[in-house]
C-alpha cells in the first residue's frame, strides 16, 4: 500500500539513485521522491522547506556518507541544527557502501539517524519501516 511518503535520497552516485527510486517505485513506498548528488544542494533544499513549508519536508532520508564536497557526516552536522519540528519528521537512514564499524558506530551517536544499512535500498529495508519500528535503531548489512 502506497503511503504519502516523501523520500529524500542523497548519494553522489546517480546510479545508486536511479536504483533506489526504482525500488521504491515498485514497493509503492513513497508518492514523492527527490534526488540529490550533491549533499549541500540537499540541504539548501531542506532549509528552503524548512522555512517556507516545514511540513513538506521528506519523511525519510536515505544518505550516503562517502560522498566529495560535503560528505555525510557533514550533511548530518548541518541537519543537526535544524528545528525540532524538522529533525523529528525527518527520519535519517545512512546508506552506503560502507561496512566499517567505525561508521556504523559514528552514525549511532547522531539522534537523528533510525539506522544503518548497506546499499542498494531493498525491500527488507522497507518492509522494517513500514513495520512502524523506524524509531528502533537498526543495522541491515
Amino acid at each position: 500500500m502506497e503511503k504519502n511518503y516523501h523520500i529524500l535520497l542523497i548519494d553522489d552516485d546517480r546510479a545508486f539513485n536511479f536504483l533506489n527510486e526504482k525500488i521504491i517505485e515498485f514497493e509503492k513506498f513513497a508518492t514523492k521522491i527527490s534526488s540529490y548528488v550533491d549533499a549541500r544542494e540537499a540541504l539548501e533544499e531542506l532549509k528552503s522547506l524548512q522555512e517556507t513549508n516545514p511540513p513538506g519536508v521528506p519523511d525519510f532520508i536515505f544518505l550516503d556518507i562517502n560522498m566529495p564536497d560535503m560528505d555525510g557526516w557533514e550533511f548530518m552536522d548541518q541537519f543537526k541544527l535544524f528545528s525540532d519540528e524538522v529533525k523529528a519528521k525527518c527520519k535519517v537512514f545512512i546508506l552506503t557502501s560502507s561496512l566499517n564499524p567505525i561508521d556504523i558506530q559514528k552514525s549511532k551517536t547522531y539522534t537523528e539517524v533510525r539506522g544503518f544499512a548497506s546499499k542498494p535500498l531493498t525491500t527488507e529495508i522497507l518492509n522494517f519501516i513500514r513495520s512502524e519500528k523506524a524509531n528502533q535503531f537498526i543495522i541491515l548489512t
